[in-house]
């Protein structure tokens, strides 16, 4: 799970730099174009990441199917918990971060702190996960 996460947190991190890259004003429209479509690209990229997470996750948690379900799948907060790690480290580079750069990090605490809680209850037979990955759909033509 690990080395799946740590892709995760890398692509977000590339991502964000096409992000930037799409903001700039001196860019053509053509130019936009393509990193708009690669960010597209990028995000398949993400859900197939996440719905492996997401595998991995359901062959090796056992869960008691009567808990209450919690609103989404460990992988998705996984994927939560890269973008703010994400947003947390660039912030925290800028000189001007100030207090963006403190909410990023508190942010990514308080999401590390709920997932450790969430695993713990999953464990303990108090909450369930959805597997939902049958359901995505991202980058699919219907």
């Amino acid at each position: 799970m690990t080395g799946i996460a740590c892709r995760l947190r890398w692509h977000h991190d590339e991502q964000w730099q096409a992000e930037d890259r799409s903001r700039d004003a001196a860019d053509e429209d053509e130019v936009l174009a393509k990193i708009k479509r690669h960010i597209d690209t990028m995000n398949l990229t993400r859900s197939r990441l996440v719905d492996e997470l997401d595998a991995w996750l359901t062959k090796s948690l056992s869960q008691n199917l009567s808990a209450p379900l919690h609103t989404e799948t460990l992988g998705s907060v996984v994927d939560r918990l890269s973008i703010a790690w994400v947003r947390a480290d660039r912030l925290g580079r800028r000189e001007d971060g100030g207090s963006r750069s403190r909410h990023a990090a508190r942010q990514l605490q308080e999401l590390a702190h709920a997932y450790d809680i969430l695993v713990s209850e999953i464990r303990a037979g108090s909450r369930r996960v959805p597997d939902w990955r049958g359901l995505k759909s991202y980058g699919e033509r219907s």
